[in-house]
């Protein structure tokens, strides 16, 4: 069981990266720019949304509808520091 908590404080103690990513259309260099709390997830939960067509900026979706993945770079532009606790 201490090996249970053990993770579990570990999981809490996890901080993921901060920052603001590009998807940018290589076709008509149309850019969508975000800040998350959590880079790697968002951005999976972007590619995701868009792969299944369900993305809410109808723009990007539309874009990434009609010019395909393989048009579009993720780019992070800033990865954002914690503050000291």
């Amino acid at each position: 069981m201490d090996r249970k908590k053990e993770l579990k404080e570990q999981y809490r103690q996890m901080r993921p990266d901060m920052g603001v990513f590009m998807l940018r259309s290589k076709t008509n260099n149309m850019c969508y720019i975000e800040g998350t709390q959590d880079l790697k997830s968002r951005i999976n939960r972007y590619k995701f949304q868009l792969g299944h067509g369900s993305h809410p900026c109808r723009g990007l979706q539309k874009d990434w509808n009609q010019f395909g993945a393989g048009n579009f770079t993720i780019e992070i532009l800033e990865n954002l520091k914690y503050d000291k606790d």
